[in-house]
This record gives C-alpha cells, structure tokens and sequence, in this order.
C-alpha cells in the first residue's frame, strides 16, 4: 500500500520548465542522423516481417529528433502492391547497411552508426497527422576508378621526321 510520501515529486514543479517538444514532421531534405535503433516485427496478418529503424538527428537545428523508417524486408503474400513494398523495403536497407559501413547482412550492426537519409513529409490524411518518411539512405559514392595512360600507338613502316 502506498502511504502519501509516496507521491512526493523530488523536485518544485513551479520551478521547472518543460522543455519544449515539436512533434510536426521535419522538414523534407537530407540529414545526418545516428541509427539509434532498429526493431523486426510482423506486420499484415503475420504475413510480411518490416524492421522499424529508430533515427535520431545528430547535428543542426534539428539535433536530437527523432525520424523512424519503415522497410518490408519479406512478405508470402503474392498482391502486386505488398510485392512492391518489399522490393522498395530491400532497396531501403540495402542502402542503410552500405550507407552506415556495416558488413554482413545482420541489421544490428548498423546500431550506433551514422547515416544520411532523406526524409520527405507526407501530408496528414484522414485520423493521421503529417509525418515524415525515409525516401533513402545516402551511399557514398565509390572512389572513381583511375584510367591508365593509354597506350602508345605505332603505326607500322611509320618513321618520325628528324628534324
């Protein structure tokens, strides 16, 4: 049972000031972002597994919201449209393992890495409230591969002039 102590906050509440929270989406663009989680679950009936990749913003104006990806990874449904969804889901954590470095195929290992990733809003629609979506990670691009010198031509019975 609890006794009235109990309830008794550790801090004056009158002395305290909320920190502010914006929960509209960020605006669309690209940021750098820390994968601060990533969580499986089962979706559509147990039909179709899609991770949940929890991004927090590292730096900027922003730094410290939060943005969370959605990506199907599989599905043993046939309809075109979740077919679809899991192609873009594989695109999309395709591009989060090559774009945080991590090695293998095990999405763990992207933890505590950073990333870039574009975000756009999407408009608030029915009962849903604007949010933001993860419309793809940034790879780096690969070093450009050097070209040899070519080689020198000759053509046969040619002699250069001396001069």
């Amino acid at each position: 049972m609890f006794n009235d102590d109990d309830f008794d906050l550790s801090f004056d509440p009158s002395a305290h000031v909320p920190q502010s929270r914006s929960f509209d989406p960020l605006p669309a663009g690209t940021y750098r972002f820390a994968v601060t989680s990533i969580k499986p679950k089962m979706i559509s009936e147990n039909t179709t597994r899609q991770f949940t990749v929890e991004l927090t913003v590292s730096d900027g104006e922003h730094k410290g919201r939060k943005v969370w990806g959605r990506h199907s990874e599989r599905t043993t449904r046939t309809d075109e449209g979740m077919q679809k969804s899991v192609a873009i889901g594989q695109d999309r954590l395709s591009e989060l393992m090559i774009a945080s470095g991590a090695k293998g195929s095990n999405l763990a290992a992207v933890v505590g890495c950073e990333v870039e990733a574009k975000i756009k809003v999407r408009p608030a629609s029915g009962n849903f409230d604007a949010s933001n979506d993860v419309v793809a990670y940034v790879v780096p691009a690969a070093p450009a591969a050097k070209q040899a010198a070519p080689a020198p031509t000759s053509k046969p019975g040619f002699m250069a002039r001396k001069g």
